[in-house]
């Protein structure tokens, strides 16, 4: 057996465990039978599945990785033998194991309740909050695993993570009230639990796919930086379903929300470009491509779809800025803003936080409130009405970000030889 799953599930399970989960779930669903609500123990076994397996577990799966990193005891684990996918599933089904006993009785009630009334929602009803909470619980290990590499402090709290299931609460609805109106996705027409079911089960697998590549960054198992993009264009391909028309600028808004993450998210000191910079002059590729953190992926991938979005039709999205190269240009800029924090002698990422909340928030809003407008749309170039000012704007303001980036860059090589 894995290790790391049977240490899990030592921990969680107990003689009193076993038997008092089913017995407390048992008296509820009495409870609610005896109230005259017998129709209803099928959607309250959903809701407390929701409570149980969304709610607790996620929070248990969150604990997986954050409480060990606040302990000081991961580090002990990744010294351990146990391969990266075995010590992923390991944790990501061991701290949830218990959870998921609660939630396999809350199913067969609900199977067993309303299965013969309805068998076809039934039955999509309950696989899509298993793949709701494989999401879930996948998401919380990621963001962990990611949050690990930096310095925020939230890395340290496993009740940040509950903040995941927020967003899948507002997909309840559709489990407990049964819509006929279709969603039509990429011109195919779903019910509203089945595509609920097919979206849920497409994400959890990516979810589980990227606790797995960020484990075996954890484990020092380099790899290569392919697969955020690739989800960028994914995640892309899946909200365009929805509107074709707005394709491009939803790609370039996707792929530069994905690099801000990943900016603020990831490592970006001297000594990792500093690695990046000897592989590539020692002409070793595949080394530069594993050291590479993963906010530049998308930066390129935001210029594609800004070029896209220049020659495409106007979308709804458009009204976003008159030229979407600026928005590249401008995320171009306030990445190299960030490098130029990090090689600072204070590397914090409220720093760069402060900076570029000043520089894309504070300032433009006070240019603008004082009349100043050709001094805001200086200080942001992206609501400037003529798109070729636009563009020539965010293009200066990115050299002399990365002009300052090299000098601070050359300055550091001198103090080191």
């Amino acid at each position: 057996m894995n290790p790391e799953f049977k240490r899990n599930l030592w921990l969680n399970f107990s003689l009193h465990r076993l038997i008092g989960m089913p017995a407390i779930l048992g008296l509820i669903f009495l409870a609610v039978a005896m109230n005259g609500q017998a129709s209803h123990v099928g959607s309250s076994a959903a809701m407390l599945f929701v409570g149980i397996v969304w709610l607790w577990g996620t929070k248990n799966a969150a604990a997986a990785i954050g409480d060990e990193q606040r302990d000081h005891t991961w580090d002990q684990q990744r010294m351990s033998a146990l391969s990266p996918w075995a010590m992923t599933w390991g944790k990501l089904f061991g701290a949830t194991l218990f959870n998921w006993y609660g939630g396999a009785i809350c199913i067969l009630v609900l199977l067993i309740s309303d299965l013969a009334k309805d068998p076809i929602n039934t039955l999509f009803k309950a696989l899509s909050l298993i793949a709701m909470s494989l999401l879930l619980h996948g998401a919380a290990l990621v963001m962990n695993l990611q949050l690990g590499q930096s310095d925020f402090a939230q890395n340290r709290r496993g009740s940040f993570n509950l903040l995941l299931a927020i967003p899948p609460l507002f997909l309840m609805p559709s489990l407990f009230e049964l819509s006929e109106t279709p969603i039509t996705w990429w011109d195919i027409s779903f019910m509203p639990l089945q595509f609920q079911l097919l979206a849920g089960s497409f994400f959890a697998v990516c979810s589980i796919f990227a606790a797995w590549r960020l484990m075996q960054n954890a484990l020092q198992v380099r790899t290569q930086p392919w697969a955020w993009p690739v989800f960028s264009c994914l995640l892309t391909g899946f909200l365009a379903g929805f509107n074709h028309e707005n394709l491009p600028m939803l790609g370039l808004i996707i792929s530069s929300s994905m690099t801000y993450a990943t900016l603020f998210s990831e490592p970006n000191s001297i000594t990792i470009w500093q690695r990046i910079q000897q592989r590539i002059q020692a002409q070793n590729w595949h080394g530069a491509l594993i050291n590479l953190p993963l906010w530049p992926t998308t930066l390129l991938l935001s210029f594609a779809f800004a070029l896209l979005a220049m020659g495409a039709a106007p979308s709804e999205l458009s009204s976003i800025s008159t030229a979407p190269l600026s928005i590249a240009l401008m995320l171009l800029r306030d990445s190299a803003i960030c490098v130029f924090l990090a090689f600072g002698p204070k590397r914090g990422i409220t720093n760069s936080l402060l900076y570029l909340a000043l520089i894309n928030g504070l300032l433009p809003f006070l240019a603008h409130s004082s009349g100043l407008t050709s001094v805001a749309y200086f200080i942001m170039p992206m609501s400037h009405p003529a798109a070729i000012t636009s563009i020539v704007i965010s293009t200066i303001h990115a050299l002399i970000a990365i002009a300052l980036v090299f000098w601070r860059w050359q300055a550091l090589q001198t103090v080191q030889r």
